[in-house]
């Protein structure tokens, strides 16, 4: 699946007179790669090429930002934290769980489709990343679900050492390389060689363009 990296620039620009100075803050978009601004769609993929226009006002403003990513993968960010989530034929598998923004995400997740969340991985241990996993465990009982939890060994060891609260991942992944399956689609695990936000980041890969 084709990575999509999204940027908002804020160009402040502080005119001086001789007896005061006045900061102005411009929103306009900017690319140091000429790429081209779009409004975020639910139906609509974006192209690889393109960026969500306005992030800056749309996370103060709107309760989240969906966007289309793939023909079953979707990008979703509230207050500028963001996650991605797959639909498959019986279930959601969503990538982390930030916290605070449950009830958004699935806000977003019920604008594409009706089917619960059975999966969710863990990208590393940091709360605020996988925070709302109750929230995700709680839902998915409502819909007589067990949540699915999957987690590299390096998080699942992290969380341990740490004395977590957080719900245990169910599914532990223990290569360096590894992989799992949600329904018909295969996601991949790599870890870093040298990881640098935690020594526990990984990289969490659908290996089919969906």
């Amino acid at each position: 699946m084709q990575g999509i990296k999204i940027y908002t620039i804020l160009a402040s620009s502080l005119i001086s007179g001789s007896v005061f100075a006045q900061t102005e803050i411009s929103t306009a978009n900017s690319s140091t790669v000429n790429a081209s601004y779009v409004e975020p769609s639910a139906e609509k993929i974006i192209s690889p090429s393109d960026k969500l226009n306005n992030l800056f006002e749309r996370n103060m403003s709107q309760p989240y930002i969906l966007q289309k990513i793939g023909e079953r993968t979707y990008y979703v960010q509230r207050y500028f934290y963001s996650t991605t989530f797959y639909v498959g034929d019986k279930g959601v598998l969503l990538f982390d769980a930030p916290e605070g923004r449950g009830k958004y995400l699935l806000q977003a997740i019920r604008d594409v489709t009706p089917l619960p969340v059975t999966a969710l991985v863990y990208s590393h241990y940091h709360v605020d990343h996988i925070g709302d996993s109750p929230f995700w465990n709680d839902e998915a009982k409502k819909e007589g679900v067990n949540l699915r939890i999957i987690a590299s060994k390096a998080t699942a060891e992290k969380m341990q050492f740490m004395n977590s609260r957080l719900p245990v991942a169910t599914q532990v992944l223990s290569k360096k390389d590894d992989q799992f399956k949600f329904e018909k689609q295969t996601i991949e695990l790599h870890r870093f060689v040298k990881a640098g936000h935690t020594d526990d980041h990984s990289v969490w890969l659908l290996n089919r363009k969906k």
